[in-house]
């Protein structure tokens, strides 16, 4: 019997110093004139605990001018809910906001159980390593369909289920990120580059595309691949190593330029129109770029030049990359 009145006198202790951290904790406002859902949200934000409340009992439009001499979560509360018919609790890591008639141990425990089974919102910013706002980042509740994605300014709101949510966050040529919900009300993501991930992206133009996900006619001619010997131009460099590339010489000149084309003639005339020549992402003539020069040539054909390039693509697109870009 002593042992057991000695083990509940630890815990009403334990229970004690937990309630009376959390009446001791402390916060910074920007202006004494806030809202009461501004104050919740700020205590939320800047401590670990979670404010319960029914929006039938606490107005969160209504305004207060705080002006407690200290920022203690206790005291501003109190100076918040003066002249009011609501009171405040504190119990582990929930402050419970309800009605003065209605405050006992059971609707305290109530309400407390009601908020972990419906759970809340979670809110925070997504930004990269120079710290700009990331915009379109996945964030999936894991495990469930339940996710949304980052705005212009980089910031998103999503609803979980519990404490014991975890948050997913994701975005191309970054890496993934998972991180458990607990009692945060709001997550800021830092994303860092994946650096091998990058290397599976194909880059063409405005925009990328994954290596698996292109279906059309991508070919990439490396330095091995290279016609090997004394070559005049890139026409000669690349000459047999892509699948419907036609290269000819213009004239009977030996130093005389070639002509590229890709897949015959395209227009209904007849007329061969040359296909969009981009020489390290600038629009340009092959014949200006020396082959000793060269350190890749891709090659788009059809969909994925036309996709990007519009009309400039339509007779394919060879982009030039030049060792002095690298």
């Amino acid at each position: 019997m002593k042992i057991s009145l000695l083990l509940l006198f630890v815990f009403v202790l334990q229970l004690s110093a937990v309630n009376s951290h959390a009446q001791d904790a402390i916060i910074k406002l920007r202006s004494n004139r806030i809202t009461m859902g501004e104050l919740i949200r700020e205590i939320e934000r800047q401590t670990e605990y979670l404010v319960v409340y029914s929006n039938r009992e606490v107005d969160t439009r209504k305004e207060v001018n705080l002006r407690a001499k200290s920022n203690k979560v206790s005291e501003l509360l109190k100076e918040a809910l003066a002249n009011t018919a609501i009171g405040h609790d504190f119990e582990n890591n929930y402050i419970v906001l309800s009605a003065k008639i209605n405050r006992n141990a059971s609707a305290i425990a109530q309400m407390i159980q009601s908020a972990q089974q419906d759970g809340k919102t979670v809110t925070g910013t997504v930004r990269d390593e120079n710290g700009e706002p990331i915009i379109g980042a996945t964030i999936v509740l894991k495990g469930t369909d339940i996710g949304v994605v980052s705005d212009t300014n980089g910031r998103y709101s999503i609803n979980v289920l519990n404490r014991d949510a975890v948050l997913v966050f994701s975005y191309i040529g970054f890496l993934t990120k998972e991180i458990p919900v607990g009692d945060q009300r709001e997550i800021n993501v830092t994303f860092s580059e994946d650096l091998i991930g990058l290397e599976e992206v194909v880059v063409i133009g405005y925009g990328s595309i994954r290596t698996a996900d292109v279906t059309s006619a991508v070919v990439s001619v490396k330095p091995d691949n290279f016609t090997q010997g004394s070559v005049r131009d890139i026409g000669q460099l690349i000459q047999g190593k892509v699948a419907g590339l036609i290269i000819n010489t213009t004239s009977g000149d030996p130093s005389g330029n070639s002509s590229i084309r890709l897949r015959g003639n395209t227009t209904l005339n007849g007329t061969s129109t040359n296909p969009l020549i981009l020489i390290d992402g600038i629009p340009g003539d092959f014949n200006t770029v020396s082959p000793e020069d060269i350190e890749s040539v891709d090659v788009l054909k059809d969909g994925s030049a036309a996709a990007i390039y519009g009309t400039r693509g339509t007779n394919g697109v060879i982009i030039i990359t030049t060792k002095r870009a690298n």
